[in-house]
């Protein structure tokens, strides 16, 4: 190998550990700011009755945006960003325009962290949940419904969010839908039926559910005998 060879071949070699160095750091930064948003996220959960206010949703908003520029594949900052922009849209009830909008970017923003985690279940849930919120029973919709139930059959959180997302809109969904959903419940309860007993009264369909669980004896007993009877 000729001197000017060997020179070139270790300027390409240093140029790739140099790439690969920034672009590892790059990613180090932006896996801070998803725990940081993170640990913050947690804390505002924590606490419902102190709710952000504009100004730091907005800070965050920025935090994450510079994040996702760093690393635009990261599925955490997207639905971190979901999240956020659904706690901008509490703030801007009464006002059509923001809602839209925020809407519409808290939905575009899961649609992206199914794309990026599509083994995921809650990333389907999430995104069937803002569809039924948000949008109409749709192909997409259904696609959600059934990659969320198929993915997580067990997994409660999975379950709840289909349960709250579904039951709810039970007259604008065809019967196949509210099968999944009322499985799904019926899972629920066998797990945590004191979770699970909440969310489905609220939707108004503890009745139907009780009748499609007629079979599990022990369990109908359980949660409908002293709720319905």
């Amino acid at each position: 190998m000729s001197a000017v060879l060997r020179i070139l071949v270790c300027y390409l070699l240093a140029a790739g550990f140099l790439f690969l160095g920034w672009t590892c750091l790059k990613r180090a930064k932006a896996g801070l700011h998803e725990a940081q948003v993170g640990w913050l996220f947690k804390a505002w959960t924590a606490n419902p009755d102190k709710a952000p206010s504009g100004a730091e949703l907005s800070r965050i908003e920025r935090v994450l945006r510079g994040a996702v520029v760093l690393d635009p594949d990261n599925p955490v900052l997207h639905e971190q960003l979901c999240q956020l922009y659904l706690w901008q849209l509490t703030l801007a009830r009464g006002d059509p325009d923001a809602e839209a909008r925020l809407s519409a970017k808290a939905t575009a923003e899961a649609r992206r962290g199914v794309s990026l985690r599509p083994a995921w279940p809650m990333a389907w849930a999430r995104l069937l949940g803002l569809k039924a919120t948000f949008d109409v029973p749709d192909d997409e919709f259904r696609l959600a419904l059934r990659r969320a139930t198929a993915l997580g059959p067990w997994d409660f959180q999975t379950s709840l969010a289909v349960v709250a997302a579904v039951l709810p809109i039970w007259e604008e969904v065809s019967p196949e839908d509210r099968e999944v959903a009322m499985n799904a419940a019926i899972r629920g309860f066998q797990q945590k039926p004191k979770d699970m007993l909440p969310v489905v009264q609220e939707s108004g369909r503890l009745v139907e559910v009780c009748a499609a669980m007629a079979g599990l004896t022990e369990l109908h007993q359980q949660i409908c005998s002293d709720v319905i009877e």
